[in-house]
């Protein structure tokens, strides 16, 4: 195994709860701890939820912890007491786990979807539109978000991650068209939506080779004359003086980085793709933007 797969395996390994706990638990220790003073700790975390682990059972999840170095033992000379330590992987694979478990986090968020939905809508002027087009740039689409977007419009066309197409072919879903990126261009003519929408917007969304300005000029482009054209991200998280509410914060904030704009950051975009009538907003945690065509 090369240096390189090696390291990717030891930063995404394939863990169990127990595992998890143990090198939960085994970071918070700045000195090697006994190897059955850390069982003990576990089984205290464990205590309401389930049986007490066997020793064997757990120093077996130990042995596989240093097998997929996470963990290395040492033996003190003057007695038979094993000690466990952290390698420097160990906060690293807890924070990478943590980070991907508050990305995918399933949040029921139907009802603020339709609540900052009607917000645009209102400030748009318009109840109902007849053509609106969806850029939706994140890996894990929200299909009931899409669903919402039906009540607004006769006809939703979207663009999504070439993974998730074949995903939301099955949920047959009327009047949703699929589009296309060809050559950096999307598919649909000029001047034919009354509505294009930015869906999570990010700084570099590698998506079809394009940039984040270069999708946001192709949404222009395709929407009428009057027609409006939305960015949706989110916005910086506020400052909180609780140590551990902060914490918590903290990694959120790392692990939504890449779609946390600014008001001044949306408005450079809007700019830069030469939409000169527009309004930026923050709605309880969401950065958006709304730009005119004329």
């Amino acid at each position: 195994m090369n240096e390189s797969t090696q390291q990717k395996n030891i930063l995404f390994p394939d863990l169990s709860i127990v595992e998890l706990i143990a090198l939960q638990l085994l970071s918070r220790h700045t000195e090697p701890i006994i190897r059955h003073t850390l069982l003990i700790e576990v089984n205290q975390f464990l205590k309401k939820s389930t049986k007490e682990l066997s020793t064997s059972s757990f120093y077996n999840s130990l042995t596989n912890l240093e097998r997929q170095g996470l963990i290395t033992f040492t033996r003190r000379s003057s007695s038979k007491q094993v000690l466990v330590s952290p390698t420097s992987y160990t906060l690293t694979v807890i924070e990478k786990i943590f980070r991907l478990f508050l990305r995918n986090i399933i949040i029921n968020d139907s009802e603020f979807t339709m609540q900052f939905s009607k917000k645009i809508i209102e400030k748009v002027g318009v109840t109902h539109f007849e053509n609106i087009f969806m850029i939706i740039m994140e890996g894990r689409t929200n299909f009931t978000n899409i669903k919402l977007s039906k009540k607004f419009a006769d006809n939703v066309f979207i663009i999504l991650r070439e993974e998730n197409y074949d995903v939301f072919n099955k949920l047959g879903i009327e009047n949703l068209h699929y589009s296309k990126i060809i050559h950096n261009k999307i598919r649909e003519p000029n001047d034919f939506f009354d509505l294009a929408v930015l869906s999570s917007y990010q700084f570099h969304p590698e998506f079809y080779g394009m940039s984040r300005i270069e999708l946001l000029k192709e949404a222009k482009r395709i929407a009428k004359s009057g027609g409006v054209v939305v960015i949706t991200a989110r916005s910086k998280l506020p400052l909180i003086k609780n140590f551990y509410a902060s914490e918590l914060l903290q990694t959120y904030s790392k692990t939504v980085k890449e779609r946390t704009f600014t008001e001044q950051q949306m408005k450079n975009d809007m700019q830069k793709a030469v939409i000169s009538k527009y309004e930026i907003f923050d709605y309880n945690g969401l950065i958006i933007g709304i730009g005119w065509k004329e």
